[in-house]
């Protein structure tokens, strides 16, 4: 069920673009909520929860309802949900601490070739973060700044995003709360775009390889070309061919 923010659903989020996206580009079938068969025997994928999706799944459904939760911690199963996945094994592992009897699965969110874009010279920005900056985020993006390093502006507009990553040296995961949780849609646009990953505490990086985020650490010297080259051919390797968008789903299924 598409959430989004576009012509068609001014309401939704741009948050999920690279999600939505993925979908098209794996040929997933999608479908308006206001399509949603509650009635049938369908699989339905839903991500983000909100209260939309709430009152849709309040009613008796016999249809499979999942949420797939691709950014906070998600330690509850919402009664209305049959399953909810997580792409982060950190998180896995937290959700069933907290809720052992909820119906949760880890499901690596795969990339698609067509996602990313071809990498271009010269580098205008060392750092890339693609992410709402305020809070904690915006300190971090202040004390990167003050040591030199130059961070590009973030934004959902395709063109402006396309040429911001293809002109970036690395891509920048910084969390958003304090759980050593990966953002899975950045790491898997990085990937995509062939981008080396920096990426503050993650307890498990799976299916990806990233590099610890430190401030006073001379990031862009002390890693040669080739470990870095290494890093992001693996990721790109992953994200596109071992662990594609539409196989992942399929195999979880």
């Amino acid at each position: 069920a598409a959430y989004e923010r576009d012509l068609a659903h001014p309401g939704g989020s741009e948050s999920y673009t690279d999600y939505w996206t993925l979908a098209r580009l794996s040929n997933m079938p999608m479908c308006e909520m206001s399509e949603v068969d509650v009635n049938s025997h369908d699989t339905y994928i839903f991500a983000p929860n909100n209260g939309n999706v709430k009152a849709l799944l309040s009613q008796p459904h016999t249809c499979k309802a999942i949420h797939w939760e691709l950014e906070r911690p998600g330690t509850e199963l919402f009664p209305h949900f049959d399953e909810m996945w997580v792409s982060d094994k950190t998180q896995l592992q937290m959700a069933k601490q907290l809720s052992p009897e909820a119906n949760v699965k880890y499901v690596p969110l795969g990339g698609h070739k067509l996602l990313g874009g071809k990498p271009a010279i010269p580098k205008i920005w060392d750092l890339v973060p693609m992410c709402y900056a305020y809070g904690d985020r915006a300190a971090k993006l202040h004390e990167l700044a003050t040591h030199g390093f130059t961070i590009a502006p973030s934004t959902f507009e395709p063109r402006e995003r396309d040429a911001i990553l293809a002109h970036s040296r690395w891509g920048l995961m910084l969390h958003q709360t304090p759980h050593p949780i990966m953002t899975p849609l950045r790491a898997v646009l990085y990937a995509c775009w062939r981008l080396p990953i920096l990426a503050e505490t993650v307890g498990d990086s799976y299916p990806y390889k990233f590099i610890q985020y430190d401030p006073d650490l001379d990031i862009l010297g002390c890693h040669s070309e080739e470990t870095i080259e290494g890093l992001f051919d693996f990721n790109y390797r992953i994200a596109t061919e071992e662990f594609t968008f539409r196989a992942c789903i399929e195999a979880a299924l």
